[in-house]
């Protein structure tokens, strides 16, 4: 009857063993989940009668129907057989007819343990030769990578006990002596179809066998090199039997080993279904049974894996003995905690595994480049590898979201919300995984019920490239979700981001909750990068010298002396630039022939330069590599007919400056447009993988240094037209100044700018060199400064704003290496002193009068003497003023006033000025003009959304803000202003806060 029962399990069969297919409504309920549990007997055992009623009962037991499959190899005296041969098979079978299913399950007796072994360390060995092939995708439907658990029953690793091994290796040498003529002829008989002859597994079964200590090995060398790859690998448990006399009874510390009662054969035969063997098989298949959080887990793993491998991040940064100094590094917020990335990230784990009484937040922070993201990205992989081979309800589940890849279009009135961002991670999971099966429904009840950590990477990117969710609405969202999830204290919330950013302490409930990566100290660069100690003593500037320790910097920089940026090692652009070349280095496109021409490493960086535009004049968190090329071309054709439109309209500077280099500009710059260049450098250089054909920058400094090298050259080629697409902002100036380097900007650049600008009258291209001329120390020619101030009140306002803050604020830091700083001044006195004056001012607002009164004030401060004759011209808030400014800050469409995408980055432009105020309270002039700017964009409702909760930080009673503007005690009456912009702010929350009631 039991033969009969068991017959009925099995579905199918074939010369591998036998199949028991799930039925139908076991897949209508989503068990099946692409599980796949796996027999295989032991020597002498069969597919069938060797497991009996076991396969079917484990089923039962665990409440689940799932694909099922016996191995059968052959394993009789008589059969021509080794391990090798039969895991070969296994494989075989494995990896055409179950190719399909994600998480396999082992379930093994004696030799069948060894077969399913060496299996896997043969998977291992075919995986990692992958891994090492940078020119070889990894695949991920490796049996190695699909293996989850190893049940091994009686299995002898090191070899049968030395009694039964050794007398049976003996009996078996007597009876293959005797009988292999008989099997020869029948092989020849049956014409190979009866494979008789010497058995090699019995052989094998010797104790201390060192080719099963060399399997062991092997298998545990695999498992090691995994586990620190943060790669996932099989999880072995051990059951054998008290009373085994074909295996010996050994204990080893390293594994998972249970002893119960009974023998080598009676242990995988059970004779009731709640017996304990079905009962520890069963907890084990239950915990793979419909369970999307594997396929999440999974798929996560799969990509940090490739992201790890592509940026050579797969190791942690940890301490070093002989570095005492370290350990006495502050963290830059009083009272957090800082560490290694190793030692942050074993923190982060231990503190998400004890929980607490509620949610809880925690940060992950550091300077740009320390490796915020390695460190987020390990954590993930920790936790998803322990929830991979224990998973259930009381295993953390991580959930990582790539913030900094996210491209979504601005949300229109409201913060970004909890529901916005799962559902653009559900939408990208399934672009990447469409067989990957997991609802908005079931996470929501992971986070309502079970342990689940959410790793939000990259926080400071995606406030950088959506402008209108502002921090605010982060710290707004964080504490609701908080409250969302009160009632599970097994919650909790990893965030990454720079320690730059102001008031990152807002996002946790404690300074403890912040986590600091410090940067590298010289003994441990030296150690964990060897070829930076022929160079790295000889960086003198402490500033500079904490941008090199940094891995983003110390992994690729190598010096290099024909960087075009003059300054050396003496600038970041310096340290970038020759960064960059080194990975252009590594491309393998350096010297490679198109169009009859040799491609240069200038030619990659113009090609770069490309693809950094396309990115940031659209906001793009990550593009796809087709789209990217597209729009390539497209800017290639533009960039041609601006040389040919110049070199007929102005011969003389065609041919002195841009004749010279055209070829080369517009061959560095059709790289980009050319489809296999342009996939190739993707894949390459400065990018990482998001998706199919799909990438990110690595990091953002790569782009910021690659679009201040764009904005230098749109400057000296004149080509302003390019500058009048969106606003830059203040770290890429900077960048541009440094790669201008000793370049003069000209009267002739002026006078072409004003000529641009008058047949197109975009406000943005004026503002941006503005920004330029202002935010660096960059020459100006003295008829070039006169120029621009005489042509102050002919200026939009945006420009006239702009370039009297910027020009005032150079002459207020009278910097020793400002050539121009002189010429600035005399030239600017004057005119400002009329600016300041509403009744010889002929401005169209006040502002600039304001702005202008301010640093006459200030100037007479520092040079002690009496500069303005007349008093404070004063602002605030009533129509007749703000409607006057009121253009600069919007745009007009249909006769009404609309917030756009120039709109929106110029007031994020304004945004990130007055944040700079908190390294330099000399900004406070401008910045707290550009604060009047905001408000009277918000008290006319054409503000960007993040202003609601960015302007609170800046203007609450007390802020470190109001700190800056008391203590900038030469002008007085800017804090008379900023307490203006203050009431008028109150204002208008009371009034918004009004309005929510009401509605």
């Amino acid at each position: 009857m039991a033969n009969s029962e068991n017959e009925n399990f099995w579905t199918a069969f074939c010369r591998y063993g036998s199949i028991h297919r799930c039925q139908p409504e076991a897949l209508s309920q989503n068990q099946d989940h692409r599980c796949l549990l796996v027999f295989v007997h032991g020597l002498f055992g069969d597919s069938r009668k060797t497991w009996r009623q076991m396969p079917k009962w484990v089923l039962e037991h665990a409440g689940l129907d799932l694909t099922t499959i016996s191995f059968s190899y052959p394993s009789r005296p008589w059969h021509r057989c080794s391990i090798a041969q039969a895991a070969d098979d296994l494989k075989s079978w494995l990896e055409t007819e179950f190719r399909g299913y994600p998480h396999v399950l082992f379930v093994t007796h004696s030799t069948g343990g060894l077969v399913v072994k060496t299996l896997l360390v043969n998977a291992a060995n075919e995986h990692q030769a992958e891994r090492s092939n940078p020119n070889t995708p990894t695949k991920t439907d490796s049996l190695w990578l699909r293996t989850r658990r190893v049940l091994n029953i009686s299995v002898p690793h090191f070899g049968g006990s030395a009694v039964v091994s050794r007398g049976g290796k003996w009996l078996y040498q007597v009876y293959y002596f005797c009988l292999a003529p008989i099997f020869s002829f029948a092989r020849f008989l049956s014409q190979g179809n009866r494979d008789w002859g010497k058995n090699q597994i019995i052989p094998a079964l010797a104790w201390g066998n060192p080719q099963l200590l060399e399997l062991e090995n092997d298998y545990a060398a695999q498992f090691k090199q995994s586990r620190e790859s943060n790669e996932v690998a099989p999880v072995v448990q051990d059951v054998g039997a008290k009373s085994d006399l074909s295996v010996p009874y050994r204990i080893e510390e390293s594994s998972q080993q249970v002893f119960i009662r009974g023998t080598h054969k009676s242990i995988k035969i059970p004779k009731r279904v709640d017996a304990p063997i079905v009962f520890i098989c069963a907890e084990l298949l239950r915990q793979y049974g419909d369970n999307p959080g594997l396929d999440l887990v999974r798929f996560a793993l799969s990509r940090i894996s490739l992201v790890n491998r592509t940026l050579g991040t797969e190791q942690l940064i940890s301490s070093v003995a002989t570095d005492s100094a370290f350990d006495q590094i502050e963290p830059s917020i009083p009272s957090s905690m800082a560490g290694t990335q190793q030692e942050v990230a074993e923190r982060i784990i231990a503190t998400v595994h004890r929980g607490g009484l509620h949610p809880r937040k925690l940060l992950v922070t550091g300077a740009a480049g320390v490796g915020k993201s390695s460190v987020l990205r390990h954590i993930s992989a920790k936790l998803g590898l322990n929830y991979l081979a224990r998973p259930g309800t009381t295993t953390l589940l991580p959930l990582l979201i790539p913030m900094q890849q996210i491209t979504v279009s601005e949300p229109g009135d409201s913060s970004y919300t909890w529901n916005m961002m799962w559902q653009w991670w559900l939408d990208w999971g399934k672009s990447l995984h469409p067989e990957a099966n997991c609802s908005r429904e079931w996470l929501e009840d992971q986070f309502r019920s079970n342990p689940v950590v959410v790793i939000l990477d990259g926080l400071d990117d995606f406030l950088q490239n959506h402008k209108s969710v502002g921090f605010s609405s982060i710290v707004q969202l964080l504490r609701e979700t908080e409250a969302r999830y009160i009632d599970n204290p097994n919650l909790s919330i990893v965030i990454g981001i720079r320690n730059t950013l102001q008031g990152i302490e807002k996002l946790v409930d404690h300074p403890r909750d912040i986590h600091e990566i410090q940067h590298l100290s010289v003994a441990q660069a030296k150690k964990t990068y060897p070829s930076c100690q022929y160079w790295i003593d000889t960086i003198e500037d402490p500033e500079l010298m904490d941008f090199i320790l940094t891995p983003l910097i110390l992994s690729n920089y190598e010096p290099d002396p024909s960087c075009p940026i003059s300054e050396g090692t003496n600038s970041q652009s310096a340290l970038l630039c020759q960064s960059i070349r080194t990975l252009l280095s590594k491309s393998g496109l350096v010297r490679a022939q198109i169009e009859n021409r040799e491609i240069e490493i200038e030619h990659l960086g113009r090609a770069m330069m490309v693809i950094a535009w396309l990115f940031f004049s659209k906001a793009r968190g990550e593009a796809s590599i087709e789209t990217l090329q597209r729009e390539a071309v497209q800017f290639h054709q533009r960039w041609s007919a601006f040389f040919s439109a110049v070199e007929r309209d102005h011969e003389s500077f065609y041919l002195e400056t841009l004749a010279p280099e055209r070829d080369d500009i517009l061959f560095g710059f059709s790289l980009a447009g050319n489809p296999k260049i342009c996939e190739d450098l993707l894949q390459r250089s400065l990018f990482v993988p998001t998706s199919s054909g799909v990438v990110r920058f690595r990091h953002r400094h790569w782009q910021e240094f690659l679009l201040g090298q764009y904005l230098s050259l749109c400057i000296r080629t004149r080509n302003f037209e390019e500058l009048g697409a969106v606003a830059f902002h203040t770290r890429i100036y900077r960048i541009a100044g440094e790669s201008f380097g000793d370049r003069m900007v000209t009267a002739n650049g002026v006078k072409a700018l004003f000529q641009n600008w008058s047949k197109s009258p975009n406000e943005i291209i004026a503002g941006n060199l503005c920004g330029f001329l202002t935010w660096t120390q960059t020459r100006i020619e003295p008829s070039a400064v006169r120029l621009l101030v005489d042509k102050l009140e002919e200026l939009e306002p945006l420009s006239r704003l702009v370039l009297v803050g910027g020009l005032g604020y150079r002459v207020l830091v009278d910097h020793p290496n400002d050539i121009s700083k002189t010429d600035i001044r005399r030239a600017l006195l004057p005119r400002i002193q009329e600016l300041a004056n509403p009744e010889s001012s002929t401005a169209g607002d006040c502002a600039p009068c304001s702005l202008s009164w301010m640093y006459l004030k200030a100037f007479g401060e520092l040079s002690n003497q009496e500069q303005i004759p007349n008093d404070w011209p004063g602002l605030d808030f009533k129509d007749d003023q703000t409607l006057k400014v009121l253009p600069m800050i919007c745009s007009t469409e249909n006769g009404n006033y609309v917030l756009d995408q120039r709109s929106k980055s110029l007031q994020a432009s304004f945004l990130a000025s007055i944040m700079e105020t908190f390294k330099d309270a000399r900004l406070a002039i401008r910045a707290v003009h550009y604060l009047y700017y905001l408000i009277v964009a918000r008290k006319h409702d054409v503000h960007s959304p993040g202003l609601f909760s960015e302007l609170p930080l800046l203007l609450a009673e007390g802020c470190e803000f109001e700190t800056i503007i008391k203590s900038f005690d030469s002008v007085p009456e800017l804090l008379t202003f900023y307490r203006r912009c203050q009431q008028y702010h109150g204002v208008l929350e009371s009034a918004n806060k009004h309005y929510k009631a009401s509605s």
